[in-house]
């Protein structure tokens, strides 16, 4: 990541594998702020940060690359039977996200109606305690189940390679922060942006036990997208 500001070259971020060396030490960071906060304020408590460690040691690097290789099946595989053809450009972009949003609702709806994918997902829900960690606790099988679906719906709808990975980065920085815990952020709404997008208080919901809000709320980013979604 440093290199490439240094050298203002970001032809990299055009790559799956670039935009993770970007976004990799970010979460890091926040995880890092969030122990010395829950520290200082005396919230910090191991529990709610051993399970998804364990989980994050085993899976991370085994499913990135199967994920990748997904990604790029996927692509090879349903590019040239894309319906439209899309630009790197700012209306592409909208049309591309609001894409990336259903396939993504698709994929996290599956993984908690179907059996088999809710034994995917099922880690990702493990933990007891909200919290950046929260964010890695992942089986391995899930990210490339997940890149699957995603990529295939969204190569199919046009959304060109270039224009998919940018997407993924802000949606692969912003899913991860939505699991942000209290010690960093006490009221996860975010103010009036409550209203226009997803923010961590929607998805502490989300991963919440009450009855009334189980297996809502599936998409990342854009709050509409999920009620069009779930009136459907």
């Amino acid at each position: 990541m440093i290199e490439t500001f240094k050298t203002g070259n970001y032809d990299q971020l055009l790559t799956l594998n670039g935009i993770l060396s970007v976004i990799s030490p970010v979460l890091p960071l926040l995880l890092l702020i969030e122990f010395v906060r829950g520290a200082v304020y005396k919230k910090f408590k191991i529990e709610g940060y051993k399970i998804p460690f364990m989980i994050y040691i085993f899976n991370r690097f085994v499913s990135r690359f199967l994920s990748i290789a997904a990604v790029a099946f996927c692509i090879g595989l349903f590019e040239k039977y894309g319906l439209i053809k899309t630009t790197f450009t700012w209306y592409w972009l909208i049309y591309g996200y609001i894409i990336w949003e259903f396939s993504h609702f698709i994929y996290h709806f599956l993984g908690h109606k179907v059996r088999l994918f809710w034994c995917l997902h099922s880690t990702h829900h493990a933990p007891e305690h909200m919290n950046l960690t929260v964010s890695y606790a992942h089986f391995f099988l899930e990210a490339p189940y997940a890149d699957v679906i995603r990529t295939s719906i969204c190569i199919l709808l046009g959304v060109n390679p270039p224009l998919l990975f940018f997407i993924m980065f802000i949606d692969g920085t912003w899913g991860a922060f939505i699991h942000v815990g209290e010690n960093l952020m006490k009221d996860g709404r975010m103010g009036f942006l409550n209203k226009i997008i997803l923010t961590p208080s929607h998805h502490r919901v989300h991963h919440a036990k009450n009855p009334l809000y189980m297996d809502t709320n599936f998409c990342n980013l854009l709050n509409g997208m999920t009620t069009l979604c779930r009136n459907a």
